[in-house]
C-alpha cells in the first residue's frame, strides 16, 4: 500500500511540487521551468458547489485540477447545462486569457477539489518557452471548444471515487462496496475505505488511519494518487464519516435491500435537496419487489442498478455504468428490416460484446426488450418467427376511421411474450421511444409495463390506433426518432452502437424502389398494383435524410447501416435472410469498435 512520503516542504508546496511532475500536461516542462511555476502558483480549496469563477468572469489565471471533480456549465433554456466534467490534470481557462476574453462557462466544484490557480504572466512566459507546452496546450484546448460541445454529452469516464452508502438500516453496504471493488479491480487499482480500515481487491488490509483532520486529507489525497479507483464505505452511523464520504465521491451510490420499500430519510432528502454534488444511483440488491423509480424520485437519483450476491456478472455492470465504460446500444424501427438487430446481436454474443444499456424505436424496441431480459440470439429468432412469420399479427381489421387494424392481437402477443414485466426491473437499462402527437415531440419510456410501453412504441399511424397517455396521443417512435442514438449517448456512460434499419431508397411503390428517371415513374394503376395502404403509411413513418444519417454515424462509436435497399417494412417471410444480412454487417464492422476499445483499455 501507498503512504505519504515524509518532505520538510509545506503541504501545499509539496502537493504543487507533486501535481507538476504527475501532469501529463505540465511534466513535459523542464525542471527548472516547473519551480519558477511551482513559485509563482497557488493552490486553492473548494467544497462542493462552490464556484471558481463565472461566465462573463474576466479571464484572469489559468486553472489546474490537482483534485476533486469540476463541472463547466452554461444557462440553458431549462437552468444551467453541463458542456464539459474536468477530473485531476485538466485545465480550463487558458483560450479565454489568449482571447482576452471573458470566461464562456461557469466553473463548479462537483466535490471538495483542489485547483491550482496560474497568473496570466507565468501562463504566458510558459507558452513563449516551452512550443511544445504551447502546442500541446492549446491543440486540447481547442479540441475540446471545437468538437467536444454538442457531439458528446456527459462522460464517466473521469470517475475515480465511488461512496457507498445505506438507503436505510440494515442496507448491505459492504456486500455492495466489496462486489465494486473486486469489479473495479484491474490489477489491484482499486481500494475500499470504511473510515477504520483500507482493504485491497486481493484482501489485503490495514488499519492505521490518520487520527487528525489535516493528516486525514492528505493520507486520502495520496490514496487516490495511488489507485485508479476507490470506494468509500459508510454504514451511516458515523455522520463525520459519510459527510467526508460525500464530500469526496464522483459517484454516490445508495444501496438498498429488494423487498424493502422506498422510504424519505435525512440522507435521502440531503441529496435530493443539495443543487450541485455527484450523481446519485441506486443499488438494489437481490431478486424480487422493489421500488426503484420511487428511490430515484426521494434521493434524485439518476440510474438504479440490481445485483445478486453470487452474481459477479451484476456487480460488473454495475460497476461499467458507473465509471462510463458501458456498451451501449440503439436499435431504430423499420418493421420487417428490423430482423437484422438479430443478426447484429447473434454477432455480438460471437464477439464477446454484452450491451448493458439498450434503447429501441418500433421493432427495435422489441428486439431491444428481448436483449435488456438477456435473452440469446437462437431465442430471439424463434421468438420474430412465431410472431411476424408463423402467424399474421396484423389481420384484425376494423372500419378505418381511426386505423386499420384494431391491434388487439399484437397486444396480446406482446403480453404472453413479456407478462407483468416493468421496464425499471429489467437487469439491463432499457427504454423505448414513442411521438407524442399532440405535443410534437419524442417521448423516452424508462418505467412501466414492457408489454405496454414496447406495443406503443410500435403504433403505426394510420396501421394501428393510437395510444392514449395522460389526454395525449401516443404513436411509432419512428416518426421523430427513428434511431434513439440521441437517448443513449446522452448517458454519456461509454460506447454506442447504433443499428439503422430505416428505409432511404427513393418509394415509387415497386418492389425494389424503381430509383430512376421521373418520367419513367409508373403509372397509378401499376402504383395501386404493387403497393398497399400498409406500406405507405409505415414509408411515412420511417423517413430518414441523409442530415439524419450523418449526424447519427457522428455522435456513435459504431453506426451500422443494413444493407436493406428493396426490402420492404412487411417482408415477413424474408425473415432469415435479413437476420443473414444484419449479422454478416456486423461481423464487418464491429472489429474496429473492439479494436479501438482494447486501445482506451
Amino acid at each position: 500500500m501507498k503512504f505519504p512520503i515524509q518532505d520538510d516542504r509545506s503541504p501545499e508546496a509539496q502537493a504543487i511540487s507533486r501535481f507538476l511532475q504527475e501532469s501529463p500536461l505540465f511534466s513535459m516542462l523542464g525542471a527548472k521551468a516547473r519551480s519558477q511555476l511551482a513559485a509563482t502558483a497557488t493552490l486553492l480549496s473548494l467544497r462542493g458547489g462552490d464556484v471558481l469563477y463565472r461566465r462573463g468572469d474576466t479571464a484572469d489565471s489559468l486553472y489546474a485540477v490537482v483534485s476533486g471533480r469540476l463541472r463547466a456549465e452554461r444557462q440553458g433554456d431549462n437552468g444551467e447545462v453541463t458542456v464539459q466534467e474536468l477530473g485531476r490534470g485538466e485545465a480550463m481557462g487558458g483560450l479565454s486569457i489568449l482571447a482576452d476574453m471573458p470566461h464562456r462557462a461557469s466553473i463548479r466544484a462537483v466535490r471538495d477539489s483542489q485547483v491550482l490557480k496560474i497568473p496570466p504572466r507565468t501562463f504566458e512566459r510558459l507558452l513563449l518557452r516551452n512550443p511544445d507546452f504551447a502546442r500541446n496546450s492549446v491543440r486540447s484546448w481547442l479540441r475540446a471548444s471545437l468538437y467536444g460541445e454538442g457531439t458528446r454529452q456527459r462522460d464517466f469516464t473521469s470517475v475515480r471515487t465511488i461512496a457507498i452508502v445505506p438507503a436505510h438500516e440494515g442496507s448491505p453496504v459492504e456486500v455492495v462496496a466489496r462486489g465494486l471493488m473486486r469489479s473495479l479491480a484491474v490489477g489491484n487499482t482499486c481500494l475500499r475505505v470504511d473510515g477504520r480500515c483500507i482493504e485491497t481487491a486481493d484482501g489485503i488490509s490495514s488499519c492505521n488511519m490518520p487520527q487528525t483532520e489535516s493528516q486525514t486529507v492528505a493520507w486520502l489525497d495520496e490514496l487516490e494518487r495511488g489507485y485508479r479507483y476507490l470506494v468509500y464505505e459508510s454504514d451511516g452511523l458515523d455522520n463525520a464519516w459519510t459527510a467526508r464520504c460525500l464530500r469526496q465521491a464522483d459517484r454516490i451510490v445508495l444501496v438498498a435491500n429488494s423487498g424493502m420499500g422506498a422510504t424519505a430519510s435525512a440522507l435521502t432528502e440531503q441529496l435530493r435537496d443539495t443543487p450541485v454534488r455527484a450523481g446519485v444511483e441506486i443499488v438494489i440488491v437481490g431478486h424480487g419487489w422493489s421500488e426503484p423509480m420511487l428511490w430515484r424520485d426521494l434521493s434524485g437519483a439518476a440510474l438504479h442498478h440490481r445485483v445478486y450476491v453470487g452474481d459477479r456478472s451484476s456487480f460488473d455492470r454495475a460497476a461499467r455504468l458507473m465509471t462510463g465504460r458501458a456498451l451501449g446500444l440503439a436499435l431504430g424501427g423499420g418493421g420487417a428490416r428490423g430482423f437484422a438487430h438479430v443478426g447484429l446481436m447473434r454477432a455480438m454474443g460471437e464477439l464477446g460484446l454484452e450491451p448493458d444499456i439498450i434503447a429501441g424505436t418500433s421493432m427495435g424496441a422489441l428486439i431491444g426488450a428481448m436483449v435488456a431480459q438477456g435473452l440469446p440470439s437462437e431465442e430471439m429468432i424463434r421468438v420474430v418467427r412465431s410472431l411476424f412469420v408463423d402467424r399474421n399479427l396484423l389481420n384484425d381489421y376494423t372500419v378505418p376511421t381511426i386505423s386499420l387494424i384494431k391491434a388487439k392481437k399484437a397486444r396480446r402477443a406482446l403480453e404472453n411474450l413479456f407478462g407483468q414485466a416493468q421496464i425499471e426491473d429489467l437487469p439491463r437499462v432499457y427504454s423505448c421511444v414513442t411521438t407524442n402527437l399532440t405535443r410534437a415531440r419524442a417521448e423516452i419510456h424508462d418505467r412501466g409495463s414492457l408489454a405496454h410501453w414496447v406495443g406503443a412504441s410500435m403504433t403505426v399511424p394510420g396501421v394501428a390506433p393510437p395510444i392514449v397517455y395522460n389526454g395525449d396521443l401516443l404513436v411509432d417512435g419512428g416518426v421523430l426518432m427513428s434511431v434513439p442514438s440521441d437517448v443513449v449517448v446522452g448517458l454519456g456512460r461509454g460506447p454506442v452502437i447504433a443499428s439503422d434499419v430505416s428505409a432511404m431508397e427513393t418509394f415509387h411503390g415497386a418492389a425494389g424502389g424503381a430509383d430512376s428517371n421521373p418520367d419513367q415513374l409508373p403509372n397509378s394503376v401499376e402504383v395501386e398494383r404493387r403497393t398497399n395502404i400498409f406500406q405507405i403509411l409505415y414509408r411515412t413513418a420511417t423517413l430518414s435524410t441523409k442530415e439524419e444519417l450523418e449526424k447519427r454515424a457522428a455522435q456513435v462509436d459504431c453506426y451500422l447501416r443494413m444493407p436493406l435497399a428493396g426490402v420492404s417494412m412487411f417482408d415477413w417471410e424474408r425473415a432469415d435472410e435479413l437476420i443473414e444480412l444484419g449479422y454478416k454487417q456486423a461481423m464487418k464492422k464491429l472489429p474496429t469498435l473492439i479494436e479501438s476499445l482494447v486501445e482506451q483499455g
